[in-house]
């Protein structure tokens, strides 16, 4: 895959609790900067990644041709579900 990245994400996290009578939540907020330039460290990470070959992991694992064609049937099956229903909802 090619691409060419100028800038990074820069991101600053903050957090703050919120009590209420049951329970306390902390809300995690995230400010995104896209105008932060990349870092030397960052350059060379995204260079070694240009020629690195994907690795399944249990995350994301390598999928069978059996796999991928049950993906499909189920993709379609699915679909044909939703097109029925919005036909129904529009009559």
């Amino acid at each position: 895959m090619r691409f060419a990245v100028k800038t990074a994400v820069s991101v600053r996290y903050h957090s703050r609790i919120v009590q209420t009578e049951k329970r306390a939540t902390m809300i995690i907020t995230k400010t995104i900067n896209k105008d932060t330039p990349l870092t030397a460290e960052q350059i060379a990470m995204l260079e070694a990644l240009k020629t690195r070959e994907p690795e399944p992991d249990e995350d994301c694992p390598e999928i069978t041709p059996e796999m991928l064609k049950n993906m499909v049937i189920v993709t379609r099956e699915e679909r044909e579900r939703n097109k029925k229903r919005n036909q129904a909802q529009t009559s």
